[in-house]
């Protein structure tokens, strides 16, 4: 199964660098005390992100963050 990749944010909140930092494709609009920190492509500072649901009957189902390959075992 493969899952279409969305634009991710992350908001980093740190005492003296508070900032946004989004991908391309999001509708961000500044924040009042926020720096805004926009990436020109998807990329690797947010990370990826793997979840497993298990579904009785049917199994496991894993799915991985594309832009770390996107591969479950």
């Amino acid at each position: 199964m493969r899952i279409e990749p969305h634009a991710r944010v992350y908001i980093e909140p740190y005492p003296n660098a508070r900032r946004v930092a989004f991908e391309p494709g999001l509708p961000v609009r500044p924040l009042d005390g926020y720096t805004m920190r926009e990436f020109r492509d998807r990329h690797m500072f947010f990370g990826g992100v793997q979840a497993v649901q298990w579904c009785p009957g049917e199994g496991l189902a894993a799915v991985a963050d594309s832009p770390r390959s996107g591969v479950t075992a």
